[in-house]
């Protein structure tokens, strides 16, 4: 557990880098004294806001979340209108397992969002952007559900993933969901899961419960079927250790993959799984 105070100091200190890249600088709220956190406290609602000549974060932290806006415009024209939520993340500083390095890795990810948004960031300069999201968030919105978002937030709770991650993507130029959570990371949750590693399993399931509900069609299949559906079946004290960290929507696609593998359709899908097509890579139509 760490303060709320602590975790905006934290924040501010790691996305240092970031905030000069942009020309953003924090904001002090009015009426704070001379060793305040520069942040606004309202009930448990916490706000940190960064504002350069071009435009303005708002970092905004409540109910274990974070929200993050942005807005592009000579900062005395902004309304609240203007600002676009370009990332929605979990930040559970309250609770026991949460402590400064989690702050760290949520602040190296609001880092990279902000950069893309005001476009320094490596993939801006690629022309890549972000993904929308699928199923929410709005015709605008920056926010993302994406697998690969699902694979770098598992790769922040077991660090020794994000170089599977970085070798996925470089060695088939597109991220392969499949490939990286099947060969690499399911291998580290089940672990968790068998360890009944509270710790591990109280993160790992804040991120599913959040993808799941937010996520595409192609995220949720990835949480509920290769990830834990699969990965389950036939494992009673596992599925048992897990059932309460399950949020009820995430809980019952679990049991119905589970119920489904069980049945001889299932099983004639688990062999197709287990024996995937080989991938070949597509031709890029984009020139460069």
């Amino acid at each position: 557990m760490i303060d709320v105070k602590n975790a905006g100091q934290v924040m501010i200190k790691t996305m240092g880098e970031t905030l000069e890249l942009c020309g953003l600088a924090v904001s002090v709220p009015q009426g704070s004294k001379k060793d305040d956190v520069p942040m606004a406290i309202d009930e448990d609602k916490a706000v940190i806001t960064f504002e350069s000549d071009s435009g303005a974060v708002k970092i905004m932290m409540e109910d274990g979340k974070v929200r993050v806006l942005g807005a592009q415009g000579e900062i005395e024209d902004l309304n609240d209108e203007d600002y676009k939520e370009i990332m929605l993340g979990l930040f559970e500083y309250d609770k026991d397992y949460f402590n400064e390095s989690d702050v760290k890795s949520a602040s190296n990810e609001i880092s990279e969002s902000v950069q893309e948004f005001f476009g320094v960031s490596k993939k801006a300069a690629a022309g890549q952007g972000s993904k929308t999201a699928a199923k929410k968030g709005g015709k605008n919105s920056t926010v993302t559900y994406e697998t690969e978002n699902l694979a770098v937030r598992i790769a922040n709770v077991y660090t020794e993933l994000k170089e599977d991650l970085n070798k996925n993507i470089e060695d088939y130029k597109v991220f392969l969901e499949e490939e990286f959570f099947t060969q690499h990371a399911n291998e580290y949750i089940m672990k968790s899961i068998r360890d009944k590693d509270t710790q591990k399993l109280k993160k790992l399931f804040s991120i599913f419960n959040l993808f799941y509900e937010e996520g595409s069609s192609d995220t949720q299949s990835l949480v509920a079927v290769t990830i834990l559906g699969s990965n389950l079946l036939g494992q009673d004290e596992m599925l048992e250790t897990v059932e309460n960290y399950m949020d009820e929507e995430l809980k019952s696609a679990v049991l119905h993959v589970i119920k489904y593998l069980s049945g001889p359709s299932g099983k004639r899908a688990i062999k197709v799984l287990e024996n995937p097509k080989p991938y070949k890579a597509k031709k890029s139509k984009i020139k460069i």
